[in-house]
């Protein structure tokens, strides 16, 4: 993958039972700033059908570079100070995906 090529990336995050609605209200107060960026190219957030606690990320950005800027912004800062005492564990990194057709 070129480091200038768009990167679209899948990310799951599972929520402690007790924190299910604070984690659907922190991943919310992503969104906004994330999709104003104007290299995101799509942003969405995921709840698990069978399984509330457990949420999907679906992030699309014009290249590695930018999704890596996106990844150091303030608001991804705060996000990560207070994921871990919503969370049961780290973000599992599920894809990092690239269009062929």
């Amino acid at each position: 993958m070129a480091p200038d090529e768009p990167i679209r990336v899948i990310i799951r995050l599972t929520a402690d039972r007790e924190h299910i609605e604070d984690a659907a209200r922190l991943l919310d107060s992503i969104v906004e700033p994330s999709r104003a960026n104007p290299d995101c190219l799509e942003f969405r957030v995921f709840r698990d059908a069978g399984d509330p606690a457990v949420f999907t990320l679906y992030e699309h950005w014009t290249s590695f570079a930018a999704n890596r800027v996106h990844a150091g912004m303030d608001y991804m800062a705060e996000f990560v100070a207070t994921s871990d005492e919503i969370f049961t564990s780290e973000a599992t990194f599920v894809h990092e995906i690239n269009a062929i057709a």
